[in-house]
């Protein structure tokens, strides 16, 4: 968690109805005056990642999942760590904006001809690709504070919709040409869950190995779209989806089709 300007906080779910702050056995107690957050496994190594945004002359982070001694700071993309500064960044999101099977980091910035920018997931690190800024005949718009990722025109091309200070909502819609195959999975759970929050999902297409994990809220102020978008690369549908619910049932299904929307639901394995 961040708490807006101040150090973040990791709560640790106990399963037995509550939270233990756990920031120092995570080695997050020493980061602070942090703005956004993100967390996505974009290396594909089966850990979460996460991405912070921060304030003033203070770098951003991205830190890699969890090892023997907690996260540990990525230092593969010097740019991406000083995007925004010395100003305030604020939302951020990883997402596959192209649909190459791999997460690519968005985060509002507010610099002179940018109030978002993408940084594509790279081979050699996360590298600047593209700014995203309003052409509002009506002025300044003000300054960009939450940014949030659908694909609101249904093409299979994520768009981002962005949130200013002056209560303005902004939409970009991507219009990229070389993009991918793509599938967007919906988790709909049993009994009191019915959005199946805290589901995992895996899906594995050719080498890519992809997973999320289904959410309420992200980042600084927003809330992502429900469905979970995953870019296929060259390929047209997904070898499997596989689910991990809260509950702790497991879940397969093999030769999913992409271009599409699936709803999953999830298994009865009581019967009842």
């Amino acid at each position: 968690m961040v708490n807006d300007g101040e150090k973040a906080q990791v709560f640790s779910n106990e399963r037995v109805g509550g939270f233990t702050e756990t920031s120092l056995a995570w080695g997050i107690e020493a980061f602070g005056r942090l703005r956004g957050v993100d967390a996505a496994d974009f290396d594909q190594d089966g850990n979460f990642d996460l991405f912070l945004t921060a304030e003033g002359s203070v770098l951003n982070l991205l830190l890699r999942g969890p090892a023997g001694t907690g996260f540990r700071p990525d230092v593969f993309s010097p740019r991406l760590l000083f995007a925004g500064v010395p100003g305030n960044r604020f939302g951020t999101a990883f997402a596959d904006m192209d649909n190459d099977t791999d997460l690519d980091i968005l985060l509002v910035v507010n610099e002179p001809g940018a109030l978002v920018v993408v940084y594509e997931n790279t081979p050699t690190g996360f590298q600047r690709a593209r700014e995203l800024n309003s052409s509002d005949p009506n002025g300044d718009v003000g300054s960009a504070r939450a940014l949030a990722i659908a694909d609101v025109d249904n093409d299979g091309r994520l768009d981002v919709a962005v949130g200013t200070d002056r209560g303005r909502i902004l939409l970009f819609r991507n219009e990229s040409k070389e993009t991918g195959g793509w599938i967007r999975i919906v988790t709909q759970g049993l009994r009191g869950n019915k959005d199946g929050l805290g589901t995992k999902v895996e899906v594995k297409a050719g080498k890519a190995c992809q997973r999320r994990e289904a959410r309420a809220a992200s980042g600084y102020l927003p809330q992502n779209s429900h469905s979970l978008h995953f870019g296929l690369g060259p390929h047209r549908a997904a070898d499997y989806v596989r689910l991990l619910w809260p509950g702790g049932v497991k879940q397969i299904e093999m030769d999913v089709a992409g271009g599409q929307t699936v709803t999953i639901e999830e298994l009865n394995r009581k019967g009842k």
